[in-house]
């Protein structure tokens, strides 16, 4: 994996905001894969028979936080990988930012074009 990923937990019962989401995503050129649970989402990232491994994983989640902490668990060796959760409940982790979904937005824009001059070169 060259470019970092970024795996964002959405809240399963959010469907509108989640439709956002994916809507602003396409937009933006991301390349974005859906996953069931942390697990597929790892093994998604880490897929070696893909010529590009996915920039964002979207899981939808009935408990962002619990998935949260599970895959902050699983990826604790690895720089490459952000977790990202939007949800509607707070997060009590202290990896975790309250925000709005523009500085999440300008957050993923930033990265992107990180990854996109990486790339590149």
């Amino acid at each position: 994996m060259s470019n970092q990923t970024i795996v964002l937990l959405l809240n399963k019962n959010s469907a509108k905001n989640n439709r956002s989401v994916r809507t602003w995503l396409k937009q933006n050129g991301f390349l974005t894969t859906e996953a069931a649970d942390a697990c597929r989402a790892m093994e998604k990232i880490s897929d070696f028979t893909v010529r590009l491994a996915p920039e964002v994983v979207l899981i939808e989640a009935v408990s962002p936080q619990k998935d949260f902490c599970l895959l902050r668990q699983m990826i604790q060796a690895s720089g490459e990988i952000s977790i990202f959760a939007l949800s509607e409940n707070v997060i009590n982790h202290k990896e975790c930012f309250e925000g709005n979904l523009a500085q999440v937005t300008e957050k993923f824009s930033l990265m992107h074009s990180k990854s996109a001059r990486a790339a590149r070169l």
